[in-house]
């Protein structure tokens, strides 16, 4: 159904320059978005691996063992410079 409305579009050359420069802005901000969150997700990873082994993090002991509680980021904020929210439990 998609596949069908854009290959209409695009062979359409009236519409075609019309809908060219909205398309490439939005397929740039797509992949932006995708981009920033996959660097979001690395972030929160590398927080996770540095903050494990520290007293950052709680042991709290449950039914099947102890386990390890690390501080959860609230928020992060790419624009220079990188900063994280941290909420600490």
């Amino acid at each position: 159904m998609f596949g069908h409305w854009l290959q209409t579009v695009l062979m359409n050359h009236e519409t075609a320059s019309g809908w060219g420069r909205r398309w490439s802005e939005w397929v740039e901000r797509r992949d932006r978005e995708r981009g920033d969150a996959e660097l979001i997700h690395e972030l929160q990873w590398q927080w996770r691996s540095a903050c494990a082994a520290t007293s950052l993090s709680q042991i709290i002991y449950t039914p099947s063992g102890p386990t390890r509680a690390v501080p959860m980021i609230g928020h992060v904020d790419l624009g220079p410079p990188v900063s994280l929210t941290v909420r600490v439990s």
